[in-house]
């Protein structure tokens, strides 16, 4: 933010100490920086806000108060005595973020009709996350990540995870683990912000979000040179190293990113060892973006990845997985003129699997591979005046996606689909008061013919509150997988369905916010009907086998709170609430695994101490207890079974020099030391003291040269 300007005036001359405080709170903002005209030092707040000035300066002088949270307007400035009083405004900085996952399009999220949540890399630096299912499950009370007989899984709003799409800059991730993406591709070295949409979004992204969207948003260099070395050392052998550099030179722009991650493992469950909990893994990740300006109104993006993970087994196998992903793409987007742009991509992801055969001196055997192309091409046009509304924004397109799968444990060994898709999106804003989007989708699966998303949303805004209804049709059309399963290992048989039809949703949510300096509550109420879900049911007249089948029909009505407050300019409070109720209409019982409660709470402290800035963290997540329908390693046999109600808690300490330049974390992960497992899921392994270090460079050389010509001067 830019700093506020203070004239002094001919009466206040002979001030000798300003005192700045919060115009919401009246408590004095520590750490505030004064510059004042003629002196090459600043002046920094101590404790209570107070700032010792320079007597006698002349009428006219300047000074300039800076303080990164807070607005570049005063609110009042005055004087009484040898003392100067200023109030500042708190920044709602989050309500200036600009989005673009609910229309596709760079809105803030203060205009925004479909509400959207921001986790930024700032909040999760802030809590020592480093992965982003840890940002995911401390930053919103509805989703909770756990492992399971299938890997890493979640659920939001009641749902498995097939029913939320992930993307990394709005492209979809290859390679699903029955109903999984292989999250560890996900690392938040990487990541500038994470935006989530929840409830139906099939009306702009198709197949897969009935439940919700989450967007990783990667950096844009603005700096000449950008460039991070980190590191982060925890308990079970888990190391974590890494390093991006992000250069910004004429009409180029760089960002790179690499990470090395291994981990030990642990087995929570010793009466069963060929049955590890987590076997030992090794992976490695790099990012590439690189975009070029060709002219003001041309602009390319080009974007490559590659990732590899390869997970050691510990048993008397000779064999263990490898995993590696190779995928990239390009954009274009030209401005037709300053009411008219056009965007059109192309995105390639390869995902494979192999057996790494251990007595064949390492050969590596093709297992799976799933290989994705998108095109895209998206018109947007704004209108400043429209038939009774002051603005219309509209968007329009269409989509082409492809996506083959081998795996030598589906019909044929190899299967594909295609998608083509015609949408269009109109953001309506009748008034300062009331906005509106309205829009579809059509798609026409290679499969299951045409398929019609509507999605229509409203937004109120009245002084200082702001409500949204929500309106969205849902569709999944089944997975290569769920049709075409045909594996049987003797011991266990899967077959797939050829006549599953597509789930179909009705979501609809109401919220209401409110928007104070200090005082920001939310609460969103949502109802979800699910029908023609698919299930896993027994397979007739084989033991030990299962097949899928459109079996249920689902309502999940559900309530999320979440509260922050900032009770000064270095403490700030949070909470968070979810209730939900899945109830099957089938089976008339609580859909297997849904957690009706679930809650978060947490507090963060900063400051300044002697030009060096700290932070510390303190944030818990709390579930009831669920009941869910396992399968038993040994027999595989399904059964009905409970898992306790359980809360984690997590604490980090920050402390930053040299213009955050220098930056080490200490923290401890489930402080209490809950263990949760069982036959199949595995919440935490339990305590974990952590290490992490982060280094800038150009900050820290910069810092120096500072400091090294204040001394020569």
């Amino acid at each position: 933010m830019m700093p506020v300007v203070i004239v002094l005036s001919a009466t206040a001359q002979d001030s000798c100490l300003m005192v700045v405080v919060d115009s919401s709170t009246g408590h004095g903002l520590e750490g505030v920086h004064v510059y004042v005209d003629g002196f090459r030092r600043a002046f920094v707040a101590s404790k209570g806000g107070m700032v010792s000035l320079p007597c006698g300066l002349p009428e006219g002088t300047r000074m300039y108060v800076s303080h990164p949270e807070y607005q570049q307007k005063i609110v009042s400035f005055h004087h009484r005595g040898d003392t100067l009083w200023v109030r500042l405004s708190p920044y709602v900085r989050h309500l200036e973020e600009v989005v673009v996952t609910a229309t596709r399009t760079e809105r803030r999220i203060k205009d925004l009709a479909i509400p959207t949540q921001v986790i930024t890399s700032e909040g999760m630096l802030k809590t020592g996350t480093t992965n982003v299912a840890e940002a995911l499950s401390h930053a919103m009370p509805g989703f909770e990540f756990y492992h399971d007989g299938r890997g890493m899984t979640f659920r939001l709003q009641g749902i498995d995870a097939k029913y939320t799409l992930f993307l990394v800059d709005g492209e979809r991730l290859a390679g699903e683990n029955r109903e999984n993406t292989d999250y560890y591709r996900l690392t938040t070295s990487s990541i500038d912000r994470i935006e989530i949409v929840k409830g139906a979004s099939s009306s702009l992204y198709g197949s897969s979000a009935m439940g919700g969207v989450v967007n990783l948003i990667t950096p844009v260099p603005r700096q000449p040179f950008e460039s991070n070395i980190y590191g982060r050392l925890s308990r079970f052998g888990e190391i974590e190293t890494g390093a991006n550099v992000g250069i910004r030179q004429g009409k180029i722009r760089f960002f790179t990113d690499a990470v090395r991650k291994s981990m030990n493992g642990y087995d929570l469950t010793p009466s069963t060892p060929d049955l590890y909990t987590m076997e030992p893994y090794c992976l490695y990740s790099v990012y590439q973006k690189v975009m070029y300006e060709y002219s003001p109104r041309l602009t390319f993006v080009f974007r490559g990845g590659y990732y590899q993970r390869e997970r050691f087994d510990v048993s008397s196998v000779p064999t263990h997985p490898f995993y590696n992903d190779v995928n990239g793409g390009m954009s274009a987007t030209w401005k037709v003129s300053s009411t008219a742009t056009c965007k059109a991509s192309w995105h390639a992801d390869r995902y494979r699997t192999m057996d790494v055969l251990e007595r064949l001196a390492g050969e590596k055997h093709l297992v799976y591979a799933d290989e994705q192309h998108t095109g895209r091409f998206l018109y947007e046009y704004r209108m400043d005046r429209g038939w009774k509304t002051e603005q219309h924004h509209l968007v329009a397109g269409g989509e082409f996606f492809c996506d083959e799968m081998f795996s030598e444990r589906i019909r044929y060994s190899r299967q594909s689909i295609e998608n083509y898709t015609l949408l269009g999106q109109d953001e309506i804003k009748i008034n300062e008061t009331f906005s509106a989007i309205a829009g579809g989708r059509l798609d026409w699966h290679s499969i299951y013919g045409p398929h019609l998303s509507p999605k229509l949303s409203g937004m109120y805004k009245t002084g200082r509150f702001t409500s949204r209804l929500s309106y969205g049709h849902g569709f999944r059309a089944p997975s290569i997988k769920e049709r075409y399963y045909d594996f049987d290992l003797g011991f266990i048989v899967v077959k797939g369905n050829e006549h599953l039809v597509p789930e179909r949703s009705q979501y609809v949510s109401l919220s209401s916010e409110y928007q104070g300096n200090s005082f920001m509550p939310s609460v969103t109420f949502y109802l979800n009907h699910v029908t023609d879900m698919i299930h896993e049911i027994p397979l007739a007249n084989v033991e030990n086998g299962y097949t899928y089948a459109n079996f249920s029909s689902v309502r999940i009505f559900g309530i999320d709170y979440l509260q922050q407050v900032k009770i000064t300019s270095w403490c700030s409070l949070f909470a968070g609430y979810n209730y939900t109720d899945a109830w099957d209409e089938i089976k008339q019982e609580t859909l297997s695994g849904v957690c009706k409660h679930s809650g978060m709470a947490g507090c963060d402290f900063s400051g300044v101490y002697r030009h060096c800035r700290w932070v510390f963290s303190f944030s818990g997540k709390c579930y009831g207890s669920r009941k869910y329908t396992a399968m038993d390693e040994n027999t595989y046999r399904f059964y009905e079974t409970s898992y306790p109600s359980y809360s984690i808690w997590r604490i980090s300490f920050t402390q930053q020099w040299w213009r955050r330049g220098i930056e080490v974390t200490a923290g401890v992960n489930n402080l209490f030391n809950h263990i949760g497992t069982s036959d199949l899921i595995n919440i935490d392994p339990g305590r974990r003291v952590y290490l992490a270090v982060r280094l800038s460079p150009e900050k820290i050389f910069a810092s120096h040269d500072k400091i090294t010509k204040k001394n020569e001067q």
